[in-house]
């Protein structure tokens, strides 16, 4: 279907004051950094989560705080499913689309995952459609290419093969999108992250598990250290790049596609090394037990590695921290959570 000027949001909105974005998955680790970075840049923010996760309720009760501080946000405990619900919300200028049930390891059971990733973006797509102007920045996964076809960094036009169910979920999402916006004229914009760190990460994120490891000297397991690799991507650089993905002025196509890492690939082993001397330095785990290696789990893919000649050159995007600074800031963020039993330190600096 061709494109329809009069439901094209353009970039119109930018001008406008105070215009609206939701944010779904809003109490998770990427989604409660994106709130604070909209109402730090002047945005009106509806923050949507089912609180399914086990650690959404933490993410919830920072955002309760950070609402009480301005009228900018609004909450509501909501499932993406629940279309009549949905219906009467405002309408957005821009949906950040971060719900989705993550893990690249559950490699077998996609129902669950057509149900989180797949039913829930079509439901709101298909709201969505009734809107009169929106942008949806879709906050997909480097785990849609599989495994990369050359050695070097891998560019959006490389097939996708994802080896887990979340990639393949991930990858009908980008597919639902890209349709969606041909068949509207509706903007669509995909993000392939990369491996993202940081203040608030999940409890059951490789960084996050190593750092518990150190403080409890207790053992941690690497997947096959020597071989595996990754582009990490610092938190607030993939938050500036889901922003920069609402401020890209498109042309007549209305779907684009970006990768949003660090573009420089790092061992595992590395990564970890640089993580225990950045704890170390911060006084916790200098006496903990040397790591436990074994394979790497079937679903996981050797290495990624992200080509960001496209971000660069279309949305401006150029990452800021390195995997070392990245850790330094993480390390100070699990030491004042450990301490205060919350992650307000490490989200309000630096956007």
């Amino acid at each position: 279907m061709a494109r329809n000027p009069e439901r094209a949001s353009s970039v119109a909105f930018l001008s406008e004051a105070a215009p609206l974005a939701w944010v779904t998955g809003a109490a998770g680790f990427i989604g409660r950094h994106l709130c604070l970075r909209l109402l730090q840049q002047g945005w009106r923010v509806l923050a949507l989560d089912n609180l399914s996760a086990a650690h959404a309720p933490a993410g919830w009760a920072y955002l309760q705080r950070l609402a009480q501080q301005t009228s900018h946000l609004h909450l509501q405990q909501l499932d993406l499913l629940q279309k009549t619900a949905l219906v009467q919300l405002p309408p957005p200028r821009v949906v950040f689309h971060l719900a989705a049930r993550p893990g690249v390891r559950d490699a077998e059971d996609f129902a669950v995952y057509d149900r989180a990733n797949v039913a829930t973006t079509e439901s709101l797509l298909a709201v969505g459609q009734h809107w009169p102007a929106v942008r949806v920045v879709f906050a997909s996964s480097s785990s849609v290419y599989g495994e990369p076809l050359a050695s070097g960094p891998v560019h959006e036009n490389q097939p996708c093969a994802p080896r887990s169910v979340y990639g393949e979920s991930k990858r009908l999402g980008e597919t639902l999108i890209q349709q969606w916006s041909e068949a509207t004229g509706y903007e669509g914009v995909c993000l392939r992250l990369f491996s993202v760190y940081g203040a608030a990460q999940r409890p059951d994120m490789a960084f996050r598990r190593w750092a518990e490891a150190l403080r409890t000297h207790s053992p941690l397991v690497l997947h096959d250290p020597e071989r595996m690799a990754r582009d990490f991507t610092e938190v607030r650089d993939a938050v500036s790049g889901l922003y920069l993905a609402a401020r890209y002025t498109m042309g007549e196509v209305p779907f684009a596609c970006f990768n949003i890492g660090s573009g420089v690939q790092t061992a595992l082993q590395r990564a970890y090394e640089q993580l225990h001397g950045a704890f170390v330095a911060q006084g916790i785990g200098a006496a903990a037990p040397a790591p436990v290696v074994r394979e790497a789990h079937r679903a996981e893919v050797l290495y990624t590695w992200a080509d960001l000649s496209c971000a660069r050159a279309q949305l401006g995007y150029t990452p800021r921290y390195t995997l070392s600074t990245g850790l330094q800031d993480f390390a100070q963020a699990m030491v004042h959570y450990w301490a205060q039993g919350a992650f307000d330190h490490g989200l309000s600096s630096e956007y």
